[in-house]
């Protein structure tokens, strides 16, 4: 991994018309998925969904999935691209691109084959 000067644009403050695009969100819902939710997967993104704009630590994480710290790490890698990162004090705290897909995907979730329970049908 190469370490970089990086900086932090946070799009939640702008009405963008391209974040309410139905079919941009249904692209990134596909690759989320893939080919389909590992148990952790879906806890993490439950988590992530129900968060507010400051997001949520690693350590929030883990004590609302009680899942391991590791196996955390490895779906918050997998979905980097949909994701901001911001350093408060020690820890990293996480949150989905933009607060209006936050909110189309925690309907995804709810409405779909997903819905009570933490593994695919």
């Amino acid at each position: 991994m190469i370490e970089a000067p990086s900086q932090r644009l946070d799009l939640s403050e702008y009405y963008l018309k391209n974040w309410d695009n139905q079919q941009a969100y249904i692209q990134h819902w596909q690759k989320i998925q893939g080919e389909s939710l590992s148990d952790v997967a879906l806890l993490v993104l439950r988590v992530l969904t129900s968060a507010n704009n400051e997001g949520v630590s690693l350590s929030q994480i883990k004590q609302a999935t009680n899942k391991d710290i590791f196996d955390i790490l490895e779906v918050l890698d997998n979905w980097f691209e949909f994701l901001q990162q911001q350093r408060i004090e020690k820890e990293v705290y996480y949150s989905l691109y933009h607060p209006h897909f936050r909110d189309w995907l925690a309907k995804q979730i709810n409405n779909s084959r997903y819905y009570g329970s933490t593994s695919p049908l």
